[in-house]
């Protein structure tokens, strides 16, 4: 007879699993059981956690503003603004009494929310309380033409009265020349004034561009800091030059040959003058094209190369470096950005330094426009001869003056503005 041969390992009963894998299954079993017991009470302590984490959290994280005013101010003790304060103490001492201090810490306070700030309000009227106050020291000089101007109306009907009154007639031309005096003096003042404003606008944006170009820098605008910084300088130093040495001279010859040629009725130069004083507006003109055109051209293109430049290093320092790239780009993040934010304060700084610096010499020619236009109406109906021709002609020379001094006055605001931009735009093209 045939007999089945055991399978080694068989109990001989069917359906019965082997003791061994019985033991195993119940121990698998006791130690899932465990384990899924586990999890639960991970998840139970993660939930909580999570429920107690935010506040945990905003009792240890910093306020960001908090750490980004440390960062600026930590940037803007590193900077040596020493000539800019030079500068700032001597508009808060002309401008005293009449506009709020100006100070870097007041700016920066308008970008942080610290301290007192800037009031604006306080300036513009503060300016309108300056320019009344000239108005009422050049009272006087008012006062003392149209009183030479009624000695000269009583002189000119006397010699008008008498056929042969030569005396009369004489003592019109010296009275006459005492008004030209008077008229030429002020006009050679406010070219003084026009001369040494351009000087100051010129060293104060020269104070001002080195750390205005290194917090441009900081930024990572390294394309425009390198073709701004030169270009500025360039500019300020050509276009204080022609202005200085040509067109205020040509402006002071024009008033001149236009002061003197009214004199005698016989001689008139008056096409001539026209012609210089539209030479100088035409310099002008095309003095505040090129600096403007050329500085807005450099500032766009070179922040585009910025913006991209700065791109490109991120995700450079992302991808290539391990372990603390991503922490080496955030980290350079808050630097940037702490950086953006002093270049605005020192940008506006500077603009506000060259409004109020190039305030009190305009402000004091706008009122000697006024005094010599007043003068001119006032005088007119005492039928004075010429000399309400010669007042009215001295205050279109004053406004030529108050126009060159004013046009570039605006191309230094202006220029300030254009690196202002360029820091800005290369931040937003990141």
């Amino acid at each position: 007879m045939l007999t089945r041969r055991r399978r080694p390992g068989s109990t001989g009963k069917p359906g019965l699993l082997p003791r061994k894998a019985v033991i195993l299954l119940v121990v698998v079993s006791l130690l899932a059981a465990a384990g899924l017991s586990g999890l639960a009470d991970g998840v139970g302590t993660a939930e909580a956690g999570a429920a107690a984490a935010p506040d945990s959290g905003a009792a240890q994280l910093p306020d960001p503003r908090q750490l980004t005013q440390e960062a600026v101010e930590e940037q803007a003790k590193s900077l040596d603004t020493s000539q800019v304060e030079s500068y700032l103490q001597q508009i808060n001492s002309d401008l005293s009494g009449y506009v709020p201090p100006l100070t870097l810490k007041n700016i920066l306070g308008l970008f942080t929310g610290q301290g007192s700030g800037y009031s604006f309000r306080d300036l513009v009227a503060g300016l309108w309380r300056y320019l009344a106050n000239e108005l009422v020291t050049n009272g006087r000089l008012l006062g003392k033409i149209v009183l030479l101007a009624v000695i000269c109306a009583i002189l000119s009907n006397l010699g008008s009265a008498f056929e042969h009154n030569n005396v009369g007639s004489l003592a019109y031309y010296v009275c006459y020349l005492v008004m030209m005096g008077i008229a030429l003096g002020s006009f050679a003042m406010a070219v003084g004034v026009a001369r040494s404003l351009i000087d100051q606008l010129a060293g104060f944006l020269f104070a001002l561009l080195p750390s205005l170009i290194a917090m441009l820098a900081a930024t990572g605008a390294l394309v425009s800091a390198g073709l701004l910084h030169p270009l500025m300088i360039a500019a300020t130093n050509g276009t204080v030059l022609v202005v200085r040495d040509y067109v205020f001279p040509v402006l002071f010859f024009a008033a001149v040959v236009d002061v003197v040629s009214s004199l005698s009725e016989g001689i008139r130069v008056s096409n001539l003058v026209a012609l210089l004083r539209q030479v100088a507006i035409t310099i002008m003109g095309l003095l505040f094209a090129f600096f403007l055109g050329v500085s807005a051209v450099q500032g766009a293109a070179g922040a585009v190369g910025d913006g991209v430049t700065v791109r490109t290093a991120k995700f450079m320092a992302n991808t290539f470096i391990p372990v603390v790239g991503k922490m080496f780009a955030d980290a350079s993040e808050v630097v940037i950005g702490s950086s953006l934010v002093l270049k605005n304060a020192l940008g506006l700084l500077g603009a506000l330094g060259v409004l109020l610096l190039a305030a009190a010499p305009l402000l004091k020619m706008v009122a000697l426009v006024l005094i010599y236009r007043l003068a001119a109406a006032m005088v007119q109906p005492l039928n004075a001869g010429r000399i309400g021709d010669l007042l009215n002609n001295m205050g279109t020379a004053l406004v030529q003056v108050l126009l060159c001094t004013g046009l570039v006055s605006v191309m230094f605001f202006v220029g300030i503005t254009i690196i202002i931009a360029a820091g800005n735009v290369a931040a937003m093209m990141r």
